[in-house]
């Protein structure tokens, strides 16, 4: 049995890959998708906060 040396993965990151292939576009790309994540994220917070907050208030009447 033989082995082989691994190959190692391309230095370049994802981002960079995209960016040279789409140029601005991917740049672009990239920071909507971003802003979209942001936001799910911030929605996702904002309505566990608020049933934390409904259930404070529920129980100091």
């Amino acid at each position: 049995m033989t082995f082989t040396d691994p190959t190692m993965p391309s230095t370049q990151s994802l981002f960079q890959k995209m960016v040279d292939m789409f140029g601005t576009a991917g740049t672009i790309g990239v920071a909507i998708i971003g802003g979209a994540v942001a936001l799910g994220i911030l929605v996702i917070l904002a309505r566990w906060g608020w049933i934390l907050l409904k259930g404070w208030l529920s129980r100091s009447k």
